[in-house]
């Protein structure tokens, strides 16, 4: 399926991992990812078309996690406030513990944001991903 969204390059992907390195440390279950946030399921929509391939500023400013997610929320990206997230708290999944059935759909719903002592800039481009 489909899906609309900001992915990160590989430079912030390396930035956000190494950011949380600590935290990830230990997790031998975990999968990393820290590959996009997701804007919608489906296509772009055909105002969002023309954005396709454009750079897309973000900064990363919390973070939260249980026993089977982990990860940080965004705030709005910079010159595109027009973009906007089917999710209530756009965010980029870090981890995911898949042995214990954790899934990033399952970001959606944690609720324990910590703010970060200092906020991680980030960079990414407007893209339609397919599975």
């Amino acid at each position: 399926m489909a899906y609309t969204a900001i992915v990160l390059s590989p430079e912030s992907q390396e930035r956000l991992l190494g950011a949380f390195r600590d935290l990830l440390r230990g997790r031998t279950d975990w999968v990393t990812l820290a590959h996009h946030v997701t804007l919608h399921m489906g296509s772009p929509t055909p105002e969002e078309a023309p954005m396709i391939g454009s750079e897309i500023a973000l900064t990363a400013d919390a973070v939260a996690g249980n026993d089977l997610v982990l990860a940080v929320r965004v705030v709005p990206w910079f010159g595109h406030k027009d973009i906007k997230s089917k999710n209530p708290i756009p965010h980029i999944t870090l981890a995911v513990n898949k042995a214990a059935g954790g899934k990033p759909v399952m970001s959606n719903h944690l609720k324990n944001w910590e703010p970060l002592t200092e906020p991680i800039f980030l960079k990414g481009s407007f893209e339609k991903v397919s599975d």
